[in-house]
């Protein structure tokens, strides 16, 4: 019924532990939810890409590296399915 989209980076070690904790309870409060999640970054992606496949079942997980934040976030809108999205900057 509702679909999550995130656009963001991460460039801070203790932001990724934010993330990091985040991320698992994201996929326990939200376990058939679809994610769209764009990581706008090269720094710490794998680390991410990690942690997000980990804890989220259903996850669409891109890479773009696109300076226009907009475009991006729209193009993830786009591919949700459900009536309503939530959108989590990070």
């Amino acid at each position: 019924m509702i679909s999550i989209v995130q656009n963001f980076i991460c460039t801070k070690p203790e932001r990724l532990d934010v993330v990091r904790r985040n991320t698992s309870k994201l996929g326990v409060t939200f376990p058939d939810t679809d994610f769209f999640i764009n990581y706008n970054s090269d720094t710490y992606f794998d680390e991410i890409k990690n942690d997000y496949v980990k804890n989220i079942s259903n996850i669409n997980l891109y890479n773009d590296l696109t300076k226009d934040w907009a475009l991006v976030t729209l193009a993830l809108v786009k591919e949700v399915r459900t009536p309503y999205i939530m959108y989590i900057c990070e």
